[in-house]
């Protein structure tokens, strides 16, 4: 199953939350493409708003930004 179209506002962000917690929940395999460089501008810019944490952002899509890169969740 793909899930695709999100939108960087912040109920699409509480929803995408959602769906990650029940796949890990029942232990179910996933994968998180990279974000390209145009995708982490429309994030930025809504990382400058005041309800929403860029920390919310990073975990959703198991990204580090200390280390610029992209992590799996291990069960």
């Amino acid at each position: 199953m793909k899930f695709s179209g999100f939108g960087y506002d912040e109920p699409s962000l509480k929803y995408s939350h959602q769906i990650k917690n029940v796949i890990m929940e029942n232990k179910i395999s996933m994968s998180i493409d990279s974000i390209s460089e145009k995708e982490w501008e429309f994030l930025e810019v809504d990382m400058e708003d005041d309800e929403i944490k860029p920390d919310d952002f990073y975990k959703l899509f198991q990204y580090n930004p200390e280390t610029n890169e992209y992590y799996d969740i291990k069960y």
